[in-house]
């Protein structure tokens, strides 16, 4: 099948050059955690077929990718190792790589180019709260881009000030989280064994594994709670206390513990 109709790139339209590897210069203030070892493996295995992103914004108006950082590295893993030039990737007579960079959409001013370059990443971690989110990057030096961002008035579409204040009660509690997805029942059943008082059948009825209503394949309503723990204990007696009893048990254990760590 011959390939879709195409046009030359007008000027303020997106467009793709081939750029000499140590020219595209990544993103200094990325600190997301990549799997560089298998990132090269799948450009040996397909090609460097995702084009990273620039903007000319970033690392102070020098420019650097803002969606790509870790197919970069990688590949500048294989070009150290003398690997098999990578389809997609060009090579020049004094064997430099040549990797295709996308251009066209520079931002408007640098907080705007890092809080894009945070969504590029974020955004794909759909479901996810902001604690979980930010354990795919380093956590003390995310927070200080995002804080700096807040400040400046600039927060990307993936964190609001909400989360600002999620992940600062994290870092000052050491950063070890745990969550756990309550329905406002599961939450009144929290209370009731907190307090010493048994659950009904009735406070199950319906109750699946998966945690969802009974038959309706609809999500049911509730709130994501995440509470802080400083004793590993009490993650591990949450897990023994919940290992043989029904979904809607095991949430308002967790969630009696919480209640009865925050009453204390």
């Amino acid at each position: 099948m011959p390939p879709p109709p195409a046009q030359d790139p007008k000027p303020g339209q997106l467009h793709i050059k081939y750029v000499r590897l140590d020219f595209a210069r990544r993103w200094d203030d990325n600190h997301k955690i990549h799997d560089l070892e298998k990132i090269a493996r799948s450009i040996v295995r397909r090609g460097f077929r995702n084009a990273p992103i620039w903007d000319g914004q970033l690392n102070n108006g020098v420019g650097g990718i803002a969606g790509g950082n870790g197919s970069i590295e990688a590949l500048e893993l294989l070009f150290n190792r003398k690997a098999s030039l990578p389809k997609f990737i060009e090579c020049d007579p004094d064997d430099n790589w040549w990797v295709p960079i996308q251009f066209g959409g520079d931002s408007e001013s640098l907080a705007e180019a890092e809080a894009f370059a945070l969504d590029l990443n974020n955004l794909t971690l759909a479901g996810f709260s902001a604690e979980e989110r930010s354990r795919v990057w380093d956590g003390k030096k995310y927070l200080a881009i995002v804080q700096k961002l807040e400040a400046n008035n600039h927060l990307p579409e993936s964190v609001d000030k909400n989360d600002v204040q999620r992940l600062l009660a994290m870092a000052k509690n050491g950063g070890n989280t745990a969550g756990v997805y309550a329905s406002n029942e599961e939450m009144d059943l929290a209370k009731r064994m907190l307090a010493g008082t048994n659950a009904s059948n009735e406070d199950n009825e319906g109750r699946r594994g998966d945690g969802r209503s009974d038959g309706s394949g609809e999500e049911r309503t509730g709130t994501r709670m995440t509470f802080y723990v400083d004793d590993p204990g009490l993650v591990k007696e949450a897990i023994t206390r919940t290992k043989e009893i029904n979904h809607g048990e095991a949430i308002a254990v967790i969630c009696g513990l919480y209640l009865s760590m925050v009453r204390e």
